[in-house]
């Protein structure tokens, strides 16, 4: 049975924490925000202020005493996994933006040290960049994975970064173009030389540029033309019936709204990029 604190006594140790903060300018309204407020323990807060104290940890009061416990165990990990750089409101309020934003905390935190201890890392241009909603018809997925966006955030420098992006777009890209060609296309695979130094998305391109036309995309305008010079020049083929055409439109679509389901790996593994950065 939890014995129930008198007023009496709520109000000795109301008193005492009060003493115990007095160091951090906290007034008496504050204490009790967090206590009657925020319904914490009295028990549980002298807990937190010894545990900040051992530490030097220097956090918001109201917001590190009154918030949850799991909540309070996380600003406390965060403060000592920065360690020597002090976490400001400031600090927290931009780690606390890449967790929203998918990144991970270990990477957030790992972003911030870098920030610190070198150049300091635009965080909201990065962000700005890596949280981009993508084209689903050119990609097959409309965000970059949370896992990919930990591995990019962190190079640097920020050239590094969007370089290292591209090309991964550009391979999301060309797989998403395979697929699409294994349902539109299925002989394409077995004549590699039909698409031989062009990469897949262009391709695609070229394919569905003749059948929108209402051109038959044969293996010989395929191979022979580039889309710069399909798309310029009046080039002649079979011409498709509208009911083919319709077709290969249709499947074309459906395809599309598929989507991509592997998605590929960034060309750099996770080790390479930690040791770039530190």
């Amino acid at each position: 049975m939890v014995r129930r604190l008198s007023a009496a006594e709520w109000k000795r140790r109301e008193n005492r924490i009060h003493a115990l903060l007095r160091s951090r300018k906290v007034t008496r309204e504050n204490v009790r925000t967090i206590l009657y407020g925020r319904h914490q323990p009295p028990g549980e807060v002298e807990r937190r202020i010894k545990i900040m104290d051992a530490h030097g940890v220097k956090l918001g009061v109201t917001h590190a005493l009154g918030c949850s416990r799991e909540k309070f165990e996380s600003l406390i990990q965060k403060e000592l996994a920065v360690g020597w750089a002090k976490m400001t409101p400031a600090r927290y309020s931009l780690v606390e933006l890449m967790e929203s934003r998918g990144i991970s905390e270990k990477t957030a935190i790992l972003v911030l040290e870098r920030s610190i201890k070198t150049k300091p890392i635009n965080v909201a241009e990065r962000l700005r960049v890596l949280t981009q909603t993508l084209d689903f018809k050119r990609y097959g997925i409309t965000v970059i994975p949370p896992l990919h966006m930990d591995k990019l955030i962190v190079q640097l420098p920020f050239d590094k970064m969007r370089s290292s992006l591209r090309a991964f777009l550009r391979d999301t890209e060309n797989r998403n173009a395979e697929r699409i060609l294994d349902k539109v296309m299925p002989f394409w695979r077995r004549r590699p030389t039909l698409s031989a130094g062009v990469e897949t998305r262009v391709f695609l391109e070229k394919w569905l540029f003749l059948v929108n036309k209402g051109i038959e995309p044969s293996a010989h305008l395929l191979k022979t033309y580039s889309l710069k010079t399909l798309k310029e020049k009046n080039v002649q083929g079979n011409r498709l019936d509208p009911h083919s055409r319709k077709n290969l439109l249709d499947r074309y679509a459906a395809t599309v709204k598929e989507g991509l389901d592997k998605i590929p790996q960034l060309n750099a593994s996770e080790e390479d990029l930690a040791q770039r950065v530190a």
